[in-house]
């Protein structure tokens, strides 16, 4: 999958499902039924680098401040509570290496919200693209529940852009 921009999409762009996110090219991610239409916060690409995350309420730690987001990894829950420590080893630890690969190489990361993101800055029903961000660090920390995360800090293409000038 590409990285970045997709020819006709633009930031603001709306899309009922899943599904459509994953037709448009923006969050593409296939289920072992080759039509999955749930999809998971992060996507890495076959090259072992994230191209996208889904902000839609996965993990209470996330924090939303439009053009910076702290995002949590992905691992260790169950129901939604954070139960073990998130890790960047082996299958369990692939979309949280993906996003450090993405911080390492500066790749852009598509952003998504989802009507189920707790935050204002959420769409109301569907999800939608909000554009080009950028890894500007990450951390270890310890959950609200206790159990070790992998915090990611994410900036605006342009706030990153300005940043580096």
């Amino acid at each position: 999958m590409s990285k970045g921009e997709i020819k006709n999409i633009h930031a603001g762009q709306r899309f009922t499902s899943c599904l459509a996110l994953s037709q448009a090219r923006i969050h593409q991610y296939q289920g072992p039924d080759k039509k999955s239409t749930t999809a998971p916060g992060i996507v890495t690409d076959r090259d072992g680098v994230a191209s996208s995350i889904l902000l839609n309420g996965g993990y209470i730690d996330d924090l939303d401040l439009g053009d910076r987001i702290i995002y949590t990894g992905s691992g260790g829950q169950e129901n939604k509570i954070q139960v073990t420590d998130q890790v960047l080893e082996g299958v369990a630890g692939r979309n949280n290496r993906g996003l450090v690969s993405a911080h390492d190489n500066k790749t852009p990361i598509r952003v998504i919200r989802g009507y189920k993101h707790h935050s204002d800055l959420a769409p109301t029903k569907g999800y939608r693209y909000d554009g080009i961000f950028y890894i500007e660090s990450y951390k270890w920390k310890h959950s609200i529940y206790g159990p070790k995360v992998i915090m990611f800090t994410l900036v605006s293409e342009e706030i990153f852009n300005g940043e580096r000038k």
